[in-house]
């Protein structure tokens, strides 16, 4: 409330709305327009959030929800897209947050995607209600062999990683060897796929392995893997559409028989 007061913005606290018996954190009127702000510090489910976002709509309301400090612990930004995340084609994924104990104004956290191991990067800034200011920039994407790599030590090194086991025992299955994986599911190097909760580099392989199996791809593999690898794929010809269906080409995919192999053959290219 202090902060939209110092900008001169009209603002209550605690707003109660009897048709849906809620109460907002604030109401906040802007050249005319209403609009209601949760600042959510405590842990909440998805579902929630999307029934309150509903109720308010159907009042003909907009609100933006804040996220505070719980939300942005060390390997919880997927989940925290999930619930708070907006999307807009100048800043793409977008969320607002905020530790007010600590900072003077709520942050921009913009253009969020995935790397394709998992891990999400985005740019951040300082919002305030005139417009934004000292922008950072997130450090770049680790060499792509660092990824191949990761493969190899997630299912041999001190710390195995059950995800990766589980599509190398389906790699095996299809006479495939995941360390081996094709060069193909390391790009496009980020992808903004916050809707599968698996690893985009992981999703990308059960793709392969499973298309060349079935050839023909349904509507629901596509949802399986990022918007990103499947433009990508329609790009390089490695899916065709045919009569309103679409058909994978497997001949276009090249395997290898170990990570060894996977590296030096990308060397000699």
């Amino acid at each position: 409330m202090d902060f939209f007061n110092q900008s001169q913005i009209s603002v209550q606290t605690e707003f109660y709305l009897p048709e849906i018996k809620q109460r907002a954190d604030l109401r906040v009127e802007i050249d005319d327009h209403i609009y209601l702000v949760e600042y959510q510090c405590s842990p909440i489910k998805l579902k929630e959030i999307q029934k309150r976002t509903k109720a308010y709509l159907k009042l003909g309301l907009i609100s933006y929800w804040i996220a505070g400090p719980k939300h942005l612990g060390k390997g919880s930004l997927f989940q925290t897209v999930q619930k708070f995340g907006r999307f807009s084609k100048k800043e793409g994924w977008w969320i607002l947050a905020w530790d007010a104990l600590k900072q003077e104004a709520p942050h921009v956290f913009f253009n969020m995607q995935r790397a394709v191991l998992g891990k999400v990067l985005y740019q951040e800034r300082i919002f305030n209600c005139k417009g934004h200011q000292n922008e950072f920039i997130r450090p770049k994407l680790p060499i792509v062999e660092y990824e191949a790599y990761k493969i190899e030590h997630s299912l041999l090194g001190n710390q195995i990683d059950q995800r990766y086991v589980e599509m190398q025992q389906l790699c095996y299955t299809n006479g495939k060897n995941s360390m081996g994986c094709p060069w193909t599911v390391h790009f496009p190097r980020l992808c903004t796929d916050f809707r599968n909760r698996g690893i985009p580099l992981l999703n990308r392989v059960r793709f392969l392995v499973l298309a060349e199996q079935k050839v023909k791809v349904s509507i629901t593999d596509i949802t399986q893997i990022d918007i990103e690898f499947w433009q990508m794929l329609l790009e390089k010809n490695i899916v065709i559409s045919n009569d309103g269906e679409w058909y994978f080409i497997s001949q276009k995919v090249q395997w290898y028989n170990s990570l060894s192999e996977k590296l030096q053959k990308k060397k000699s290219k």
